[in-house]
């Protein structure tokens, strides 16, 4: 149907018509001379007019549909012209034949003053090479082809533009080439300033990074001292109980700003993608228990209870970090007992397929639903003014930051007023344990001397270096109590001259100091001396700090604030000898006692363990258990089996019970 519609509305076909009607007409009278009736006027005039008014519809379609092609026209002109790239038609000769206002403008030249210029003109000359490879590859391949170079405008100014080109076929032009030009000035200025922006970022960082490091180094310095003498008198049995509980308090404030130190450490390691994991086959069994004893205390001293589930069920080794396992998990015990006043604290543990999972939860003050989402921002701080006043809010950030490095997910949920629930887990694969090569041995507060194993009796020298005295004395003071041999050197350069004097058994170097510093120390001596070992005792606590001391010849690494245990378990390592043990750990005669024997425990036994039951010292538990267990095996046997059980309550009531009233 609509082909005939325009069939019959075509003007030819109308005014062929037409014209077949009046020679019909005229043929007519010419053969019988018969003119026209008034009928056949009629309707032959009637015809005429149709088909006039059929032409003059048609003509009306025809000017409607010029009119559209005509704006068509326009739109695809504007749309050419005004496009955000150049187009280009270039002949095969190279010569520009078309462009649009955008090339036009790009060039900083009229249209008409580019037509019939080589292209090559607007290439700068340093890249016309990278123009023809370009331009040969187009036409060899036939395939488009892309490049990026550098164009000159008339007035001399340079742009960079991304070219890419296509050959198009043209009845006039033949094979001719389209091109786009697009500007990359822009985008190059901005690819520029964020290289810039990056590194001022990075340097910006670093120079924190080596604030931090400075800084670390400063606070340590005079904390070794602290916790150092801290130590040492701790040792001293002959104080007395206000005395030990007036050290302990300084003892326990220092290992608190260590641990701020510490926290402030981590969290730049972390923003600088400087954070390394160590995992090993771990006890998880021992990593728990140890992490509840220091909180079954302080859970008690707020009146709370403090429940550990899921202990039994773990295997006996993890494949873990279990120094950032611990810290995790101390964190998030830590914030419980801080935010709860009343109820409990309750650690959750389970291993399933290679996973553990760990919940830490709470009968305290919650956190609303708005504050959640940021709870894991650094700096951020929950709860009334007087807990705000307790740490620097930025627990959690490491927290997320070390369970999301060691593969895993942490998640909170709370609600204000009911308490609340962190739980985390982390890949934690089962291994085999590692092999133990002799007995546990009991802590090393408990040593009190030592014993050579290579069959020499003199006692080991040990060279302590280090150009602040009070360093030197807190080392010599852990150490000459045990019988070992100090000689001290305030200088890298002192050091060197003692060790040609002396041939001390072992080194003990400071990383920093101002005459000749511990790493070029430590390479001299390894030259001169290469079977001394050198030990390195640096307040620096980074990584690269590790590797450099590594490097420079040292076989070891004890970090300042120096620790009592760190000290003895590197020399243990790295010299041949025995500890020896304090009395109360030697004598075993307790467990050959007379099960049927009635049983009369000192009263100054009972006190002592009373004592470190309120002071939370598990080493104190331990010794005083042990000099109790000489008098009253079974009662000592029965107490440890509360303390191990965490009951405190029950054997402070028992001792209370055994204790004479005043």
């Amino acid at each position: 149907m609509e082909n005939q519609y325009h069939q019959r509305m075509n003007p030819a076909v109308l005014r062929q018509k037409a014209e077949a009607v009046l020679r019909a007409k005229a043929a007519r009278m010419s053969e019988d001379g018969t003119p026209l009736s008034p009928e056949e006027i009629r309707k032959t005039l009637h015809e005429l007019r149709v088909h006039q008014i059929q032409l003059e519809m048609q003509n009306e379609e025809l000017r409607t549909a010029q009119a559209e092609i005509e704006a068509g026209r326009a739109r695809y002109f504007d749309l050419y012209d005004l496009a955000p790239v150049g187009y280009c038609t270039v002949s095969e000769k190279g010569l520009l034949v078309e462009a649009n206002l955008t090339a036009s403008v790009l060039l900083g030249a009229a249209r008409s003053a580019l037509i019939q210029q080589p292209i090559s003109r607007f290439i700068y000359k340093d890249d016309q090479d990278t123009y023809y490879l370009h331009r040969k590859r187009l036409f060899k391949t036939g395939q488009p082809q892309t490049c990026e170079l550098r164009m000159v405008k008339p007035d001399g100014a340079l742009i960079a533009v991304h070219l890419a080109t296509r050959i198009v076929q043209t009845p006039d032009l033949g094979g001719s080439a389209l091109v786009v030009l697009s500007d990359m000035t822009e985008r190059q200025r901005l690819e520029r300033a964020l290289v810039e922006a990056k590194e001022r970022a990075e340097s910006a960082n670093c120079a924190k990074s080596a604030f931090l490091a400075n800084m670390s180094h400063e606070l340590r310095t005079p904390l070794n001292a602290v916790l150092g003498y801290a130590q040492i008198l701790l040792q001293d049995q002959a104080m007395g109980a206000e005395q030990q509980r007036s050290v302990e308090a300084i003892r326990r404030g220092g290992d608190y700003l260590l641990l701020l130190i510490n926290d402030i450490l981590d969290l730049a390691k972390i923003e600088a993608d400087r954070f390394e994991l160590f995992p090993a086959p771990t006890d998880p069994v021992s990593v728990f228990e140890q992490i509840a004893e220091q909180f079954v205390f302080r859970a008690r001293q707020k009146g709370i209870a403090f429940v550990m589930q899921g202990l039994e069920d773990l295997p006996s080794a993890l494949e873990a970090d279990d120094k950032r396992l611990r810290q995790v998990v101390l964190n998030l015990l830590g914030n419980a007992v801080k935010f709860t006043e009343q109820g409990e604290v309750r650690l959750g543990l389970a291993h399933r397929a290679g996973t553990l999972f760990v919940s830490v939860s709470d009968t305290g003050i919650g956190i609303s639903k708005e504050r959640i989402a940021c709870l894991f921002t650094p700096y951020t701080q929950e709860g009334a003014k007087e807990y705000k006043r307790q740490g620097t809010g930025l627990g959690l950030a490491i927290c997320k930051a070390l369970v999301e490095r060691m593969g895993g997910t942490i998640e909170v949920s709370s609600k204000a007023g009911r308490g609340s629930r962190f739980a985390f887990s982390i890949p934690a694969p089962s291994v085999a344990p590692k092999a133990e090569s002799k007995a546990q041995d009991p802590g090393f507060d408990r040593v009190e001397g030592y014993s050579r194993t290579d069959g020499e009796q003199t006692p080991f020298s040990i060279l302590v270096t280090d150009d602040l005295e009070s360093n030197r004395l807190v080392l010599a003071g852990l150490l000459q109590p045990l019988g070992f041999a100090v000689i001290q050197a305030e200088g890298g350069e002192a050091a060197l001259q003692t060790c040609r004097r002396h041939r001390p058994d072992l080194v003990l170097m400071d990383l920093v100091m101002p005459d000749l510093d511990g790493l070029a120390a430590t390479r001299q001596l390894c030259n001169e001396h290469p079977k001394m070992p050198v030990i390195a005792v640096s307040a620096h606590a980074y990584a690269q700090d590790l590797e450099n001391s590594r490097a420079a010849g040292c076989v070891d690494h004890i970090p300042k604030p120096v620790r009592r245990e760190e000290l003895l378990a590197v020399l243990q390592q790295h010299l041949p000898l025995g500890w020896h043990w304090s009395p109360e750990h030697r004598d075993e005669t307790a467990a050959n006692a007379d099960e049927t024997a009635p049983e009369q425990p000192p009263p100054e036994a009972l006190a002592a363990l009373k004592e470190a039951l309120l002071l939370g010292s598990r080493s104190r538990m331990t010794a005083a258990l042990e000099t109790l267990a000489k008098t009253a095996p079974r009662l000592a046997k029965q107490m440890q089996q509360g303390i191990e059980g965490y009951d405190y309550d029950t054997v402070t009531t028992q001792i209370d019970d055994l204790l004479p009233q005043e």
